[in-house]
Parts: structure tokens; C-alpha cells; sequence
């Protein structure tokens, strides 16, 4: 009689093989087998010890990626993926663009980090760069090190220049994982729950979102003129002081569905919050620059912000966002206090404003936002054919490289069915595509190098994964998703 048991030491799999003897007692026997027999043998020993040490997302399948170019990514047992996901939405030129990987070591080879209360040429060369892209009214910039941080000082510019605290935002949005931007964020419980009193107070979620596929007061687009914000305009009346400090929302909605504003909603909007004597905070942290077909986001919209927030893509891959406004009201800000200007150790870092910066001129210098709207255009398009094909696809959305596909469980009814989404993306991971997704809704955002022929290509396996989850495939979707983030 014989039992076998695999074991790792020391990087090696060893399979263990207890005989017993006929003379009595047993008899261990130690075989090394060769990782190349095993499926996903070192992806499963990097789980083990990834479980011992991390607090991570996780996303099943669970993928330990060892390298990247391009739009594709390698995990550590050599499989290969397309990457509809473009990083974690931060990598607009694909993995280790060749200039973008120059800036760097060029950077690298002269001046990492420095004392914070000083700041390097570079840095104002990046300020000055994104400053000239942006429209008059947008000059003055605070940068930080994530897109959570640039709404968090933008809190404090709206504070300090308005005398005000309360904050409005839109529901179903997103600003970000820090306490003060949590009290902005409605995406659902899971996000909030178990933090308490600690989330801060003075936060009303009172905009209803321009969801027109799933209409919060049942009307139809174009004829029921923006009514959503005339429902909104009470209930900012009704729960909050009526001091608003701002108006915080998404220029297009990411995690709370990749929800595209209906022409005039952003417009009136913008009256919305001047009639409340509040700034118009957009944050653009996940849809620019360049991605959705224009460098940002609003210039499509027709209404510009009071201050800006970036960060995500707007750093090429490196760590950096940025708050930006006028003069004038970052002028009233500073005078008050409210902690303007804000800083911590990694903020404005040369070697982040060196890829941020060659990035940026590269966006503008090939033409990298006219190149995004007409890649969605044809990308949506043949999306749009797996929504003619499939009952459960109800809705196919967005601008440019910035692309929503609703999962439903029948057209008609409109019914949310996120665990076919969860089976969707999983089976799409499976087959090596990586998709994101967030509810009910698969959220796709490739990088802008991409090729129309790469997006046929992501398509074919999307409509294989829809096949197999109609299927039934994979059981357990409960466990296909581990923390509260997108």
C-alpha cells in the first residue's frame, strides 16, 4: 500500500511516496518532478507563498504575472494574455514603451527622490507641460501620489476657497479608497462596511447618476430634459445644509457601471453647482488623458471644471496624480490654510514627472486621442455585434478606449446578473484575455497602441466566454473576487 503527497522546498516540487514495507514500518520515497509536467506549478507555489505575506486583490483565476510588452503580459509559467485592462488603467502606451522606459533610466541615472520642501526641474517642466494642455481656468496644480489623494485635495481647495464643508457627489460613483473620499463613493455596501464613524461626515451622495439605460426616475432621454438633476437640486436642498463647499463627479462613471453622460448633462450640471454657490469638481482619474477621444475627458461634455483631478494613466505607469484649478481659487485656499498646499514624501518625484512628462508629449506629438476615437468607434462597434448575438449582452457603452458591456439576464426585463458577469470574466481570463468588471457590468480599457486586429482578437475570446458561462462554466462564482476595489 502506497500514499503520495507533493510537496515545495526550496523551489523544487517533490512528490513523497509512503510504501509499506512487508517486513512492517514504512518507507518514504522522494521523486522530484519536473515543473514543466505540472500545470501551473509555479504559479500555484508563488499563491502559497503570496497567502503568507500579502493582503492583495484578488480576481480569480489568480495570475502571478512575470513580464510584459506591449499589450501582452506573461505569467510566471509562461502563459500568455491580452491585456484589455491596459495595467490597472494607467498604462495608455502599452507595458515598457521603449521612450517611456528611456525617460526613466535617463531620469534614474540623475536624481531619484529628493527633500520635498525643494522641488527639481523636471517636476516644473512637467507642470508647465501639463498646465499649456489644459484649458485657461486650469493653471495651478497640487500633485500627489494617487488619484484618492488628488480628490482629497481637492476637498481641501474647495474648503478652503468656498468657507464651506459639505460636499455633494453622484451616486453610484467613485473617488477613491482613503476615508475622506469613501464619504464621496456609492458603489455599494462592501466598500463601507465595518468602517463606521470613521467615514467622514458632511457627505451627500444626492446626484442622481445620468444612467439613461436604467433610468433612476423611469424617464427617457432626450425628451425628459435632464430631469434627473431637477430631482437632484431637491435632494441636495433636503440632505445637506445648503452650504456646499462642491460638486464632486466622474466626467464619465467607471466603477459605478461606465456610465457616458447624455449631451447636456454635464452642462447643467455645472449650473447645478453655481446655483448652490459650489465648485464643479470633475474627476478624471480613470478616463484621461487621451483615452476616451479627446486629451480630456470634458473638453467633450461642453462644461469645464472648477478643479481637476488626475492621476492613474496621466502618470504612464508611475505613481502620480495631481489636483488642478485657478489662481484665484487656489489663492483663496492657501489664505484660509486648509492644507494647501499638500504634500507628503513621494509627491512630485522627478522620476515620476520624467515618464509622465515624455508621455504626455507623446500623446500629443502622434496624435494619440484622435487615434482613441476611432479605435472605440470600431471597437464598440463590433461589441455591438455580440449584443445583437446574445441575450444577456443589454448594453454596450463608452468613448473611445474606455468601453462598458452591461450583462443581463434578458433584454427585456433589464435584469442585472452579475454572477454571469463574474463567469464571463473568468473564463475570458481563463482563455487569456484580461477583462475588468465592476456589478453586472464587464469594464474594458485597452492601451492605445493597440491594433484593430488585437481588439478582434479579444472580441473572439470574449463571445468563446460568454459561450461557456451561458454554459454554466465555472461553478462557484461567489469566490471569483476578493476586496472591495474595481
Amino acid at each position: 500500500m502506497s500514499e503520495n503527497r507533493r510537496v515545495w522546498q526550496s523551489g523544487r516540487l517533490l512528490e513523497l511516496r509512503a510504501e509499506t514495507r512487508i517486513s512492517g514500518g514504512l518507507k518514504v520515497r522522494v521523486t522530484e518532478i519536473p515543473l514543466a509536467r505540472v500545470k501551473d506549478a509555479l504559479t500555484r507555489r508563488y499563491r502559497e507563498r503570496e497567502d503568507k505575506q500579502l493582503l492583495a486583490w484578488h480576481h480569480q483565476p489568480r495570475i502571478i504575472f512575470k513580464k510584459a510588452r506591449g499589450v501582452r503580459l506573461w505569467d510566471v509559467d509562461g502563459r500568455e494574455y491580452l491585456d484589455f485592462v491596459s495595467g490597472h488603467i494607467n498604462l495608455l502606451l502599452g507595458h515598457n514603451h521603449p521612450e517611456l522606459v528611456q525617460a526613466l533610466t535617463e531620469q534614474a541615472s540623475k536624481l531619484w527622490t529628493h527633500y520635498k520642501y525643494y522641488t527639481t526641474d523636471t517636476t516644473i517642466e512637467f507642470s508647465e507641460l501639463l498646465a499649456e494642455s489644459l484649458p485657461q481656468g486650469l493653471d495651478v496644480l497640487n500633485f500627489t501620489t494617487t488619484g484618492s489623494e488628488a480628490n482629497e485635495v481637492a476637498m481641501r481647495l474647495a474648503r478652503g476657497a468656498t468657507g464651506r464643508f459639505d460636499f455633494v457627489s453622484v451616486i453610484q460613483g467613485l473617488h477613491g479608497g482613503t476615508f475622506a473620499v469613501e464619504g464621496l463613493t456609492s458603489i455599494g455596501g462592501p466598500r463601507k462596511r465595518g468602517l463606521g464613524p470613521m467615514l467622514m461626515p458632511a457627505r451627500a451622495n444626492a446626484v442622481l447618476a445620468p444612467y439613461c439605460y436604467r433610468c433612476p426616475i423611469n424617464l427617457r432621454f432626450p425628451s425628459c430634459n435632464i430631469a434627473c438633476l431637477d430631482v437632484s437640486d431637491e435632494m441636495i436642498e433636503r440632505t445637506t445644509t445648503g452650504e456646499v463647499a462642491a460638486i464632486f463627479a466622474e466626467t464619465i462613471m467607471g466603477s459605478g457601471g461606465m456610465v457616458v453622460p447624455p449631451e447636456g448633462w454635464l452642462s447643467k450640471l455645472k449650473r447645478l453647482a453655481e446655483k448652490w454657490g459650489a465648485l464643479l469638481v470633475l474627476d478624471e482619474v480613470q478616463v484621461s488623458p487621451a483615452k476616451t477621444g479627446s486629451l480630456w475627458c470634458f473638453q467633450q461634455f461642453g462644461a469645464q471644471p472648477d478643479i481637476l483631478t488626475l492621476g492613474k494613466a496621466v502618470g504612464g505607469g508611475m505613481s502620480i496624480g495631481a489636483a488642478i484649478t485657478s489662481v484665484e481659487i487656489s489663492d483663496q485656499a492657501k489664505a484660509t490654510g486648509c492644507g494647501i498646499p499638500w504634500g507628503s514624501t513621494f509627491v512630485g518625484e522627478a522620476l515620476d514627472a520624467a515618464v509622465a512628462k515624455r508621455q504626455l508629449e507623446i500623446l500629443v506629438r502622434d496624435g494619440y486621442a484622435q487615434k482613441a476615437a476611432q479605435l472605440g468607434n470600431y471597437f464598440i462597434k463590433r461589441l455591438g455585434e455580440l449584443k445583437e448575438r446574445y441575450e444577456v449582452v443589454g448594453d454596450v457603452r463608452g468613448r473611445g478606449m474606455y468601453v462598458g458591456v452591461e450583462i443581463v439576464s434578458d433584454k427585456s426585463t433589464k435584469a442585472r446578473n452579475a454572477p454571469l458577469m463574474q463567469r464571463i470574466r473568468y473564463n475570458a481570463i481563463d482563455n487569456g484575455l484580461l477583462v475588468g468588471g465592476s456589478g453586472n457590468v464587464l469594464k474594458i480599457f485597452p492601451a492605445l497602441i493597440i491594433t484593430e486586429a488585437e481588439l478582434d482578437e479579444g472580441v473572439s475570446i470574449l463571445e468563446k466566454a460568454i459561450g461557456l458561462a451561458l454554459d454554466g462554466h465555472p461553478q462557484g462564482v461567489e469566490r471569483f473576487s476578493e476586496g472591495s476595489h474595481p
